[in-house]
Order: C-alpha cells, then sequence, then structure tokens
C-alpha cells in the first residue's frame, strides 16, 4: 500500500510537468523493475501479476489526477 501511494505521487508529479510519452516510459520501467526483482528472489506467481497491475494502476491514476488539473480550460 505503501508503494502504491509512493508510485501516485511519482505519477502525479510527471503528470504536471511531462506528455504521456514519459508516463509510458516509466510505466514500462516499473513493470520491468518488479518483474526482475521478482525473479530474482523467485517469487513470482500469478498475485504479483495483480500487484503488478495495482502498482501500475496508482501512477497512472497519479499522473491523470495531476495532468487533468494542470490542463487549463477553455471557458470563455
Amino acid at each position: 500500500m505503501i508503494i502504491a501511494g509512493v508510485l501516485f505521487i511519482i505519477g502525479a508529479g510527471l503528470g504536471c510537468r511531462y506528455n504521456v510519452i514519459a508516463a509510458l516510459l516509466t510505466s514500462g520501467f516499473i513493470a520491468v523493475g518488479f518483474i526482475f526483482l521478482w525473479l530474482r528472489n523467485g517469487e513470482l506467481d500469478a498475485i504479483k501479476g495483480l500487484i503488478l497491475a495495482a502498482y501500475l494502476s496508482a501512477y497512472q491514476a497519479g499522473y491523470l489526477t495531476a495532468s487533468y488539473l494542470t490542463t487549463p480550460s477553455n471557458t470563455e
């Protein structure tokens, strides 16, 4: 849960400053990093796949929230 919160904050930080390509690249790095760690420790199973999906969802939710809040509105 703490990792998901940290990933949300990281995603929000990137969402304020960078475009969607940066979010895609960092999502890939997050996935590769966690898969590598779990393979190295011999802990990769189906539950870890669900945990990875939750981590990526938290990261992307932070990115989308910050992107939405920093986009100027066109209300006239």
